[in-house]
């Protein structure tokens, strides 16, 4: 079917006019001299029908030149159609490579950002571990400090202790001279009794007189002696404590001791991320090279496929002036 609004009056006008120029009628210039409209079936079937008038009018000379025309018209068409779909399939093959290049950009591209987003994410591990790590150090520290001022504590407890030890010691030996030198005296009073009968009563009382000086040094010696088991036994008490705080802040800085060590695992398996990361990244580098080569490889097809066109259009243009001189020859003949 006809395009509405082309009819054969204005194809054999639009023809008439191109050969007035001296422009061969092609299905081509025709329908650009009717300003790109019609369908090229309906313009080829009313030249041929104008053609084949002309070879009423004109004879058999003119339905020799007209049948050239018509096959040289004929031969460009064909020509062009398959110009057309030669230009058509590279075209749709290069857009087909295109296209796929540009999927896969896409996915490099998303690969990349979520392997950036990882190296964030591990980079803010690091640092809170390193912090954590820090922190359990300083703690660390702060207990060995800890522990060992409570040791010093402890030695001078025990020497202190020891000196007590020693006092009390050096007391019970007095203590036992005195009772060994009452106990002498007691003999040599007895002996003095026999030996001396009247001086006795003199003797006794001097003796009951030193007897209670003695037992009053006792008496305060054995006050000593209990003050000094009671501050044993209060310095045994502080030791005792001494020794659980010991025991207590040993505890906590083994504890100490293990969170560094999981620390330390922790910034193992970070600086194993970080690695991976790194091998990751060197990836992406390498497709990224990739990427920019296949991009390289479109534009070249790009060009190659816009030095087809040229190349198809020139060789359009020249059948075209091909076919307007043959058909300029044969009517000369």
């Amino acid at each position: 079917m006809s395009n509405a609004g082309i009819n054969k009056a204005q194809v054999k006008k639009a023809r008439d006019a191109l050969i007035a120029r001296g422009i061969h009628p092609s299905i081509d210039s025709v329908r650009v001299e009717l300003g790109n409209t019609g369908s090229k079936n309906t313009i080829h079937r009313y030249l041929k029908e104008l053609n084949d008038e002309s070879n009423t009018l004109t004879g058999g000379k003119v339905a020799l030149s007209d049948t050239l025309s018509e096959l040289v018209a004929g031969l460009a068409a064909q020509l062009h159609a398959e110009a057309a779909s030669v230009v058509e399939g590279a075209k749709a093959s290069s857009q087909s490579i295109i296209d796929t290049l540009h999927a896969k950009v896409s996915i490099t591209e998303k690969n990349l950002s979520e392997a950036q987003r990882k190296l964030e994410t591990t980079e803010s591990q690091l640092r809170s571990a390193n912090e954590t790590r820090a922190i359990a150090l300083d703690e660390c520290q702060n207990h060995l400090l800890t522990i060992e001022r409570l040791t010093q504590e402890l030695r001078d407890k025990d020497t202190q202790i020891a000196a007590k030890n020693d006092h009390i010691q050096s007391l019970e030996e007095k203590h036992q001279h005195s009772r060994q030198a009452l106990e002498h005296y007691r003999e040599s009073v007895k002996e003095q009794r026999k030996q001396d009968q009247r001086r006795q009563e003199t003797q006794v009382q001097q003796l009951q007189a030193e007897i209670r000086q003695l037992n009053q040094t006792i008496t305060i010696k054995q006050a000593d002696i209990t003050q000094l088991n009671t501050d044993n036994s209060r310095l045994a008490t502080e030791v005792r404590e001494l020794r659980k705080q010991l025991s207590e802040n040993v505890n906590k800085a083994e504890q100490l001791e293990l969170r560094l060590r999981d620390s330390e695992e922790k910034l193992i398996v970070a600086n194993h991320k970080v690695a991976n990361l790194d091998e990751l990244l060197s990836e992406n580098q390498r497709i990224a090279a990739e990427l920019s080569e296949q991009k390289h490889a479109i534009k070249l097809l790009e060009i190659q496929l816009a030095s087809t066109t040229t190349e198809l259009s020139v060789k359009n243009q020249l059948l075209e002036s091909f076919g307007s001189q043959l058909a300029h020859a044969v009517r000369n003949s």
